[in-house]
């Protein structure tokens, strides 16, 4: 893990960028970079994963990686559209959003894989461009899954706020049936019944 932080940071040093990288097991894409926070990281067991399905070393898959990520830092429009991208997810669903959450990762993807270009050593360069093509596949399927989650959680939200409200609405009719039934009893045999509230009936 160690070993691979250096060659990040000695990456970053050869190509003059100034960024704050740092090693990541807990996030799930192989590496990102955040605009908001201007931070890099990478999950070392998966490079190690990702260098084997290439026939790679680990130095040179996260070499590979870290262009994608670099072409994400020097796009213009990252910071922008990843604003619009949280704004988005934070609406309702339809498939208007779904539409232009899916155009906005492709180009974005589209992007950093071209920007990323000048970083890439020339011996590696198709194997980086098959990397990017799967990563395009891959960041499409996960956006359709995160959009999908989403709405399914607004959905259980809804149910469950309808829920709180038939079980209120059911707790005053509970009520109001007991008060008319003690009311008849007081009108028919003249006396108060002992009625709990709190039980249902």
């Amino acid at each position: 893990m160690g070993e691979l932080l250096n060659v990040a940071k000695g990456f970053l040093s050869v190509n003059n960028i100034e960024i704050d990288i740092k090693t990541d097991e807990t996030i799930k894409e192989i590496a990102n970079y955040n605009p908001i926070t201007n931070v890099l990281s990478f999950n070392p067991v998966k490079i190690t994963n990702g260098a084997t399905n290439y026939s790679l070393n680990d130095s040179d898959y996260l070499i590979l990686t870290l262009s994608h990520e670099l072409g994400h830092y020097l796009d213009e429009k990252n910071k922008e559209l990843t604003q619009r991208t949280n704004d988005l997810l934070s609406e309702s669903h339809s498939p208007e959003i779904e539409n232009e959450l899916l155009r906005i990762n492709k180009e974005l993807e589209k992007n950093a894989w071209e920007i990323g270009r000048r970083f890439v050593p020339e011996e590696l360069m198709n194997v980086y461009n098959q990397i990017n093509l799967k990563n395009l596949e891959v960041t499409n399927i996960n956006k359709l899954r995160l959009i999908y989650e989403l709405k399914c959680n607004k959905e259980k939200e809804k149910l469950h706020l309808k829920i709180q409200e038939l079980f209120k609405e059911n707790k005053e009719l509970r009520h109001r049936n007991i008060e008319l039934l003690e009311e008849n009893f007081e009108l028919k045999f003249g006396k108060k019944m002992n009625i709990d509230k709190r039980t249902p009936l």
